[in-house]
């Protein structure tokens, strides 16, 4: 029944399409040719920096800072200010150990993902490798639960995992527009991204 209200809505809207809205249900991407189109796009772009600020929030605790995440071909390198005014963290792809993380006092660790080494730093569960395509408005490989597009075939909101990511803006690029504002949630935790600037390079 949610499913034919919300799909009511957006015919009646004419500016978003719902598919599978229900957690028993998945989305074929392949079926949506605007969305398929935009991975196939992005995939050939395997190298690209972004700037972006961001806020967390779980119950009554928050944090702000900034992000500048470069993604290559097999590497990447994310830098991050620390919360509780603790510097800066850096974390790194590891070719031997998965990931590394750098703090400012010069503690480094090591983990097999990402958001294990920022748990164990901040109590947070930071979906990083969802964010690494969720940041360019594409859903991560496995099974997606919703999509809804807009006018444009830009993802306005994307359900996957325990996750909802709500696409509040796009820039523009010299290539394909981005993600300027998007609002990760799950269950009470919060996070706000708000992007200052992208680099694509083929």
């Amino acid at each position: 029944m949610r499913f034919v209200l919300l799909l009511c809505a957006s015919l009646l809207s004419g500016c978003a399409t719902l598919s599978g809205s229900t957690s028993s249900s998945s989305v074929d991407v392949q079926s949506l040719p605007q969305l398929s189109a935009r991975q196939q796009h992005l995939e050939q772009i395997p190298q690209w920096s972004v700037s972006a600020r961001l806020s967390v929030r779980y119950e009554t605790q928050a944090w702000s800072g900034q992000m500048r995440w470069q993604q290559g071909a097999e590497d990447y390198l994310i830098n991050i200010n620390a919360p509780l005014g603790q510097g800066a963290m850096q974390l790194k792809s590891n070719p031997q150990f998965g990931v590394e993380m750098r703090l400012a006092d010069g503690h480094v660790s090591y983990a097999d993902n990402p958001q294990t080494l920022l748990y164990d730093f901040t109590g947070w569960q930071i979906p990083m490798s969802g964010l690494q395509y969720w940041l360019r408005g594409i859903p991560m490989a496995g099974r997606v639960k919703a999509v809804e597009l807009d006018d444009s075939g830009r993802v306005s909101l994307l359900q996957q995992g325990d996750w909802q990511i709500q696409y509040k803006s796009y820039t523009d690029t010299r290539t394909i527009p981005m993600p300027r504002k998007l609002i990760l949630k799950n269950g009470k935790l919060k996070i706000i991204v708000v992007v200052d600037h992208w680099n694509l390079e083929a």
